[in-house]
């Protein structure tokens, strides 16, 4: 694995240290540097969210609620990055914004938390 993959998935363990989502820094809890990497790149405004709950949520539940939560964002994409961690990336800086603002949200009676993505944490 490359310094630059390890110094992304650092940044990402860091952010989620730092913004108390809860999640142990475990590199087998995030997904491969690849598709970390990846992921970071094709999202520009993207939220980094967690479910807060130990038992896994099956991802037809999460997708569904958060369609519905967020109806109102057309063309999201929703991408696990690990146990009940994912990214949803929005079409406008705006949108995220909202998302943020708005939150924290219930997903299959559990704390969804979310957080700005972003390259620079």
């Amino acid at each position: 694995m490359s310094s630059t993959n390890n110094n992304h998935i650092n940044q990402l363990s860091r952010q989620l240290r730092r913004d108390n989502i809860g999640l142990p820094v475990n590199r087998r809890t995030v997904g491969s540097s690849q598709v970390v990497n990846h992921a970071a790149e094709e999202c520009i405004f993207g939220v980094l969210g967690k479910l807060m709950r130990k038992e896994k949520i099956h991802m037809k539940t999460i997708r569904k609620e958060i369609n519905s939560l967020w109806r109102n964002y057309r063309n999201k994409q929703i991408q696990v990055m690990g146990h009940n961690l994912m990214m949803v990336c929005l079409n406008s800086e705006e949108e995220r914004d909202e998302v943020i603002r708005n939150g924290s949200w219930i997903i299959g009676e559990a704390l969804f938390v979310v957080k700005e993505m972003s390259s620079d944490n």
